[in-house]
């Protein structure tokens, strides 16, 4: 077996012992099944309650200290499996080596690998409050799959069999901030089918908005990016053109193309001037936006009025913040995002999400862009649908950690609000009324090579997870 000499020293030890022992075992999407026979003895080896089922979730549960056992029982919750990526060159099997961890400086790191800590802190943390004796009510630990590829593990598993209604997630957060949010998500699929007739009169063009800063397309949601196909629908709308094709894929999309039908009576430079005028609207935020126009050929597109219907889709699915918070403008409860479109004979279809904290309001928007895309002879279906976690800010559980948080480092945590999901809205869904909070240990880079864990913040996450656990109500 492996030994981690760099671990050793290192505190909290029993933290960095379990991180170790997590780091051996391969835990890919989907390939859990080794990691859960781990908990099967590990569980075993201290007569802990264990179950697991057929999804490779694994709930632990754990007696309460002396003294403990009439206090509320605390759910924690973190998932099995990481994402596996090496760089260029680097000879390594995940499925059959440790992860080679190393220490830089003040960072625990991966030579070469993602280092895992997304979510192997979390995994570290309930292994070692499971093996320790630090005092604290009954604790459930819930170690759920294939979090990485759609949180498959936390949507399947049966919620019945938990207890408890206070629930700490460690896959958000850090050292000192607390996560109190996240977005659900509702993907939808719009699609339509359109006639293609052939092309007798009118110039054939190639257009390319191009020039947008693109980003995250949950990240940077309030940020004021401009998507390339809003701009495009945009650019289209009220004039007479006919579509033939149009293409774009990415995040916030940074560009894309169309192939239309300008009529004679229309210049180009007419076209550059409603683009321009378009840009220096969101000039402040993508100054770089231009329109590149060139000659095509086709020889058929749609109608007028299909074009216009195509075009007012692509204008009416926003990409950006659609709703802030309305205690604080700066939170995001709820955007949109257009991640890829095309028109190929005639055959529409488009990808678009709506990022939400709140299921009602996501529903609303959804419903609403259903209705009129119906009137365009435009389908939208929803394909997928992962709950979001509304801020409770009445939490009590919030209100222990900051308690315990100042009483141990003289101030309040800074909230983190997370625009992008975290399993605790699926929890929520299925437990309406689990008080939950999202902390971890501070760590950067996950899903990279250059992901690493900060060592100096792991000792204040540990002090104040015992904190909160020794707290009684």
């Amino acid at each position: 077996m492996v030994n981690y000499e760099c671990l050793k020293g290192l505190e909290p030890a029993e933290f960095f012992r379990w991180f170790g022992a997590v780091s051996r075992i391969p835990r890919g999407s989907g390939k859990e099944a080794g990691f859960v026979e781990f908990l099967r003895q590990f569980a075993a080896e201290r007569k802990l309650f264990f179950t697991a089922d057929g999804e490779n979730n694994v709930l632990i549960r754990v007696p309460a200290s002396a003294g403990y056992e009439t206090q509320p029982p605390f759910l924690f919750q973190a998932h099995s499996d990481m994402v596996w990526r090496k760089e260029q060159g680097k000879e390594f099997d995940f499925e059959t080596q440790p992860i080679p961890l190393m220490v830089q400086g003040d960072r625990l790191i991966a030579d070469g690998t993602t280092l895992g800590a997304d979510n192997a802190v979390g995994l570290a943390t309930m292994l070692a409050l499971a093996d320790g004796d630090h005092p604290h009510p009954e604790l459930e630990l819930l170690f759920t799959s294939r979090e990485e590829v759609g949180m498959l593990g936390a949507r399947a598993y049966d919620y019945s069999a938990i207890r408890a209604r206070r629930m700490v997630n460690m896959d958000c957060g850090d050292s000192h901030v607390l996560c109190v949010t996240s977005a659900g998500s509702t993907v939808c699929r719009v699609t339509g089918a359109f006639s293609m007739e052939p092309v007798t009169e009118g110039r054939c063009l190639h257009l390319r908005p191009v020039g947008g800063l693109g980003g995250h397309s949950g990240l940077c949601a309030n940020m004021g990016r401009s998507c390339a196909a809003n701009l495009l629908g945009d650019l289209l709308l009220d004039l007479p053109v006919r579509i033939c094709s149009c293409f774009g894929q990415g995040a916030i999309l940074k560009s894309c193309e169309a192939v239309v039908i300008l009529p004679e009576d229309i210049s180009v430079h007419a076209l550059q001037d409603k683009f321009d005028a378009l840009a220096s609207v969101c000039a402040g935020s993508d100054p770089g936006w231009r329109l590149e126009v060139k000659p095509a050929e086709a020889a058929s597109a749609l109608s007028v009025e299909d074009s216009a219907n195509i075009a007012l889709a692509l204008s009416l699915l926003r990409t950006g913040q659609f709703r802030a918070d309305g205690m604080d403008p700066r939170i995001i409860v709820t955007s949109g995002h257009i991640g890829s479109f095309s028109l190929v004979f005639g055959a529409f279809e488009l990808a678009f999400a709506v990022r939400s904290a709140s299921d009602a309001d996501a529903d609303s928007l959804v419903a609403r862009y259903a209705a009129i895309l119906r009137r365009l002879g435009i389908a939208l279906e929803v394909t997928d649908r992962k709950t979001g976690w509304q801020e409770d800010r009445g939490s009590v559980l919030r209100q222990k950690f900051q308690r315990v948080h100042t009483r141990l480092f003289g101030e309040e945590m800074e909230l983190e609000r997370v625009h992008g999901g975290v399993e605790v809205g699926v929890v929520k869904g299925a437990i309406p009324d689990m008080d939950a909070v999202g902390v971890a240990p501070t760590a950067r880079g996950a899903h990279t090579t250059g992901e690493y864990l900060l060592l100096d913040e792991v000792q204040p996450y540990w002090q104040l997870i015992l904190g909160v656990l020794e707290e009684k109500e």
